[in-house]
């Protein structure tokens, strides 16, 4: 791409650094843009030159964003913006810097030395949880035997929102469970919603390096007690995606 089609600025996320970096050819772009920052005072935007367009939200795209945030989470904190925010020039980045470096550097300090982590959960065995739905719950059994015998549609409609609230409320119970064997060690949690039957469990925890290591070893003890029962999808340490969103409206 032609250095006149680079004039605008993507920016990935805002940083507690005062002096100039290159985290290399990691950034947007199918020829991967050159990471840089730009400084003012004591905060940074990590950026990178861009055409002033929008990227498409593919799954390379959004990789590519978080993985660049990855990078600057080995050195310093790290606040992301919002994917796909791109400024005309680097000028404008330095007023946004300027204007909200008190409500930036109070966030920096909040998350100093504080991660993400993920945690999905999943039912193995589907069908063995309805099962034990329609062997446990009185009314979804009763219904099933008319059901049986009748056959009849508007029998069929009643069994299937018995079975779907049954369902939804025992995925509330063991994802309270869950959370609850987390929460001693978290900073702050959200619960993300669960998709599909079999999730149970879609949250994030806000986590210090004490706690990284208490839940590290909390999903391996759940691991060895629930393995033939639930499935246990653990990401992190990742950017800070589900605490701090940074939103930049260019005047």
């Amino acid at each position: 791409m032609k250095n006149e089609e680079l004039k605008g600025r993507y920016i990935y996320g805002i940083i507690d650094c005062a002096k100039n970096l290159n985290l290399g050819r990691i950034g947007m772009g199918e020829s991967k843009a050159e990471v840089s920052n730009c400084i003012f005072q004591d905060i940074s935007a990590l950026i990178s030159k861009s055409p002033v367009s929008k990227y498409p939200i593919t799954r390379e795209n959004v990789i590519t964003h978080q993985k660049v945030l990855e990078e600057a989470m080995k050195n310093y904190t790290v606040l992301p913006v919002r994917f796909c925010t791109i400024a005309e020039e680097e000028g404008q980045i330095k007023k946004i810097l300027e204007k909200r470096q008190g409500e930036f550097r109070n966030l920096l300090i909040k998350m100093r030395g504080l991660t993400e982590l993920g945690i999905k959960a999943l039912w193995n065995n589907l069908e063995e949880v309805f099962k034990e739905i329609a062997e446990k719950n009185s009314s979804i059994k009763k219904i099933k035997q008319e059901f049986e015998k009748l056959k009849s549609y508007s029998l069929k409609v009643k069994l299937g929102e018995l079975v779907k609230k049954a369902l939804e409320d025992k995925k509330n119970k063991e994802a309270k469970e869950l959370i609850k064997e987390f929460k001693p060690y978290v900073k702050d949690l959200k619960e993300n919603l669960a998709h599909g039957d079999s999730m149970f469990l879609n949250a994030a925890f806000l986590v210090d390096k004490e706690g990284e290591k208490k839940i590290d070893q909390k999903v391996n003890q759940i691991i060895d007690k629930l393995n033939s029962k639930v499935k246990i999808k653990y990401v992190g340490p990742v950017p800070i995606f589900n605490f701090v969103e940074i939103v930049i409206h260019w005047e």
